[in-house]
């Protein structure tokens, strides 16, 4: 979220786990793992890494399919609008 700042609106459980609600700004609310904010402890493979990586594969891998996710629906409301 580019280090702004953003309220925890609640935790939730789904079918991917534990979920953070962060809210930025009146519209944007978002749906992200706890460990993705400074919320809850470092992950152990991320502090094992000393420094070398700041997450974990698994980490990289749900972020990309959730940029994957945004990515297309920012074309398909491009398309829409046109």
């Amino acid at each position: 979220m580019n280090e702004r700042a953003a309220s925890t609106t609640q935790f939730r459980t789904n079918r991917h786990g534990e979920r953070l609600l962060l809210q930025a700004d009146d519209t944007a609310v978002w749906s992200v793992p706890p460990q993705w904010t400074d919320l809850v402890s470092p992950d152990a493979e991320v502090v094992m890494g000393n420094g070398r990586a700041l997450l974990r594969f698994a980490d990289l891998m749900e972020l990309a399919d959730l940029v994957g996710r945004l990515s297309s629906k920012s074309v398909t409301r491009a398309r829409d609008n046109l």
